[in-house]
């Protein structure tokens, strides 16, 4: 059997927990403000830069199934369209965290500073007291974000323009559009059921809130 897993509460720090304890949602705002960088902190905050990614991919993609339904629309154009907008949303996260690159932490710290400044008092201490319950090995088994966002929109172009390709050889038909809607369809569902929760609160949470 394995030992207890060690939860991202050690890592924060006494006024967090504190304000946790308490319930006291000011007081974990403040403190969040003053948390000192810690690796496990900056994982947290990385989760936090992937989940932005993927909650922008999957509204993109959203839409983009809408304007497959319109036989009307220019396929390719809009798949064209799509993949710009993904690119620039990943091109933003990664000019920001060029600029925090000489801060502690960088930009994951930032992110993980930043989760508590715009949030209602029952999201803040919703969300710090999932972040307590983290499992450490968890938030440190990603040390790149940068790749996993890189590989996720990999994964939609490369998959996408497949059956654009397929369009291209037979022609624009219902069910090369079909074909679409479902892989794109596909991409959301499994961004919204598995990628997001795991992205914020580990494998186990995903597998129970499937």
């Amino acid at each position: 059997m394995g030992g207890i897993a060690e939860k991202a509460v050690n890592h924060l720090s006494a006024d967090f927990r504190a304000g946790l304890d308490e319930k006291d949602s000011a007081r974990i705002k403040d403190a969040s403000e003053k948390l000192p960088h810690n690796v496990v902190l900056e994982g947290i905050g990385n989760r936090m830069l992937i989940r932005d990614f993927l909650v922008q991919a999957k509204g993109e993609l959203s839409k983009y199934v809408s304007t497959v339904d319109d036989r009307e629309s220019d396929l390719e154009g809009s798949t064209r369209r799509l993949f710009s907008i993904i690119d620039e949303n990943l091109e933003g996260i990664c000019q920001a965290a060029e600029e925090y690159k000489d801060e502690p932490g960088g930009l994951g710290m930032e992110r993980f500073r930043r989760a508590f400044q715009n949030s209602d008092d029952a999201a803040i201490i919703k969300l710090a007291e999932h972040i307590a319950q983290m499992d450490v090995d968890t938030i440190l088994a990603i040390n790149n974000p940068y790749t996993v966002m890189k590989t996720i929109r990999s994964d939609i172009v490369e998959e996408l323009w497949k059956n654009v390709q397929s369009c291209r050889e037979a022609g624009d038909s219902l069910e090369v559009r079909e074909n679409i809607k479902e892989t794109a369809a596909e991409f959301v569902e499994v961004i919204d059921r598995n990628i997001l929760g795991s992205m914020m609160y580990g494998d186990e949470y995903a597998a129970n809130h499937t």
